[in-house]
């Protein structure tokens, strides 16, 4: 599901470099002529532990089928072609097939409004049809852009609940003003699914879609339910992973809860494409752009982005959701499928997935470097604006040019021959524009060898952003931990330097500009340090029109807990694994402090409360009392009593 990675989870902060792309947006190459499909998987996942599977079909024949990496760090299991991923928000393709067929059997129409199928949905006087909720284009608040939407990932909610999280919330826009990807849509088509069909999503799709199919590696997702097969999730980056980050699977619900596998993806594009599931007449129609108010068209058809790929039209999807990422693309004239998978949001599989569709196209090309004067790149310093009005600019810093859009990262772009410049990702070109005299006046920005757009140079200057020094004495005043909400930002004072890093990611240098201000040199963002009596005590981060606030947290330590007359508690007597009625309890210590961590689910600190007592905060904002049971001087059970009221007894097991 798109908006549940962590770049629309909350975590709206500078540090998650998925956040957002430049405008240059995505163009197609290699870093050797002779790559192969291997090696374009080792070069994106080959130093992850995570894992990633991958396929290349053409014209009904499998050209490449691999695996790399882990599919279960901790237990060191290997990844398998046949492994079971999260798909996320590519399960839309799957819900507009769905309101395909029901259209087809004239069960409902997708011009129809949606007050036909959900009478007391607040439309605030506007019509929204089945067909806006489709294109993106209703106006509809997305529920995973809320401030609240964070706090619900723990918790199961029916269809009829997640859509009353957002119906009553102000419109975005007018209904057809324009596209805007939004997840509620598709949590109402789900809604419409079974109020038409009489099935609930996960049966539809069962019954009409994976059993005529044989899709049997494909699942609507469940966090309790076993399923053979199925990888586990990560996030974070190289040397810091983390298990991802729980979600209840009734959230993405129709807009991303299913789970698949390369094979069984390829098998429902097969159909989809020979017509098996919905007719060539629906089929034309969801590949067809959706017509804005203003008669502009948008790149978004049915559960699908339409674009080109070397100037081939293609069909399209990624997916993000916790602790998963996935690619698929399929360019119909040439029947060429590629899908790529990730367990771990720390790599995304699209350079992957369009390198091997380059590859397999015969468009695969090299990109060479070449060193420029100083004087010749600073030609093209400036500010940058496009036909949508977003402006990026483009400066030189220690002999290298990059670019940055407002709120966005930085990207270097490498000089290679005149006036041409490429991504180190080898994955985006651009070429830069004169006029008679010689002065750079624009820039062209091309996409996977297809053109892709134009900004202007703009007459206004970029302005530096200046480092000033502060000493480390004043630098240690902002170190410490702070509580952003969704997730928790570390700072740390290294060598000098000032870092911060956010909970299961990597850390970024934070340049100081004034006291109490700084600003980051890998995205364009800036930290405020807030003050109380003289005292820091929040940071505010700004990252483009996004502000994210948080305060100092408490260095809690450890407290002295008597247990006997032979003195204070060693806590590595409480580590271990703890079992009942089939589910684990792993409790690790960890630079002195206790932490707690069930089967599927994250990691918790538990906090000193009392002999053999602790307390761990949940991130709904309650509470679990934790006691451990003994036997004489050994530690042999555990009791979580949760706030909820229910308990939970279990047994040491190791």
């Amino acid at each position: 599901m798109k908006s549940l990675t962590v770049e629309q989870v909350g975590k709206l902060i500078f540090f998650y470099l998925l956040m957002t792309l430049p405008f240059l947006a995505l163009a197609l190459s290699a870093s050797a002529q002779n790559t192969s499909y291997r090696s374009i998987l080792e070069e994106s996942f080959g130093d992850h532990q995570s894992g990633a599977t991958a396929i290349v079909a053409k014209k009904g024949k499998i050209l490449y089928q691999d695996a790399i990496g882990n599919a279960n760090m901790e237990l060191g299991v290997e990844m398998k072609m046949e492994h079971i991923f999260r798909i996320g928000s590519i399960t839309k393709q799957f819900t507009a097939v769905a309101i395909m067929q029901l259209e087809e059997q004239g069960k409902l129409s997708i011009q129809d409004p949606i007050t036909k199928f959900i009478p007391d949905y607040p439309t605030h006087g506007h019509t929204i049809t089945v067909e806006h909720l489709l294109t993106h284009t209703s106006g509809i608040r997305s529920y995973t852009d809320m401030d609240s939407f964070g706090s619900m990932f723990r918790k199961d909610m029916t269809p009829e609940e997640l859509v009353a999280v957002f119906k009553d919330e102000p419109m975005d826009f007018v209904p057809g003003e324009k596209f805007n990807y939004n997840n509620s849509g598709y949590i109402l088509l789900g809604v419409i699914i079974e109020k038409v069909s009489g099935l609930s999503y996960q049966e539809y799709v069962q019954k009409n879609m994976f059993d005529p199919l044989g899709m049997t590696a494909s699942y609507y997702g469940s966090a309790s339910q076993v399923i053979p097969q199925r990888v586990a999730g990560y996030q974070g980056a190289r040397g810091d992973y983390r298990n991802a980050d729980y979600l209840s699977m009734t959230l993405p619900y129709a807009a991303g809860s299913l789970l698949s596998n390369v094979a069984d993806l390829y098998t429902w594009t097969q159909a989809v494409h020979a017509h098996q599931l919905v007719s060539a007449k629906s089929l034309a129609k969801a590949f067809s752009p959706f017509e804005l108010n203003d008669g502009k068209e948008s790149d978004y058809g049915y559960g699908w982005t339409l674009s080109k790929i070397y100037d081939r039209p293609a069909v399209e999807h990624g997916g993000g959701i916790n602790g998963f990422l996935t690619e698929s693309i399929y360019i119909p004239e040439e029947e060429l499928f590629v899908a790529v998978f990730s367990n771990c949001n720390c790599q995304s599989p699209s350079p992957a997935a369009n390198k091997m569709a380059a590859l397999a196209l015969g468009e695969l090309k090299a990109f060479t470097k070449v060193e420029l004067s100083a004087d010749k790149l600073q030609e093209y310093v400036g500010i940058y604006e496009n036909e949508e009005g977003n402006k990026h600019k483009i400066v030189v810093e220690d002999g290298k040019l990059y670019t940055m859009s407002r709120g966005g990262n930085r990207y270097e772009l490498n000089p290679m021959g005149k006036d041409w410049v490429f991504f180190n990702d080898n994955l985006r070109t651009a070429q830069f524009v004169r006029e008679t005299e010689g002065k750079v006046v624009a820039i062209k920005a091309y996409e996977r060898g297809s053109y892709l757009g134009t900004a202007k140079k703009t007459a206004e200057k970029v302005e530096a952003k200046q480092a000033i020094t502060l000493s480390e004495s004043e630098l240690q005043e902002y170190t410490g931990t702070y509580d952003m909400g969704p997730f928790k930002i570390k700072v740390t004072l290294e060598e000098g330097k000032l870092y911060g890093k956010p909970d299961g990611d990597g850390k970024a240098e934070l340049w100081p500009s004034a006291k109490d201000e700084f600003f980051l040199k890998v995205v364009d963002a800036t930290v405020e340090f807030l003050r109380v009596n003289g005292k820091v005590q929040g940071m505010k981060v700004t990252q483009g029109d996004a502000q994210l606030e948080g305060s100092l947290m408490a260095e809690v330590e450890p407290k002295e807990a008597t247990v006997s007359s032979k003195g204070a508690t060693d806590l590595s007597i409480y580590t271990g694994v703890y079992a009942s009625e089939g589910r684990h309890l792993k409790v690790t210590l960890e630079n002195g402090f206790l932490y707690g961590q069930p089967d599927d689910d994250t990691k918790e600190k538990m906090k000193p409360n009392g002999p053999d007592s602790f307390e761990v905060d949940t991130s709904d904002g309650g509470q679990v009392k934790v006691t451990f049971k003994r036997d004489g001087e050994k530690v042999v059970g555990i009791k979580l009593e949760m706030s909820s009221g229910h308990e939970m007894v279990a047994q040491k097991i190791k």
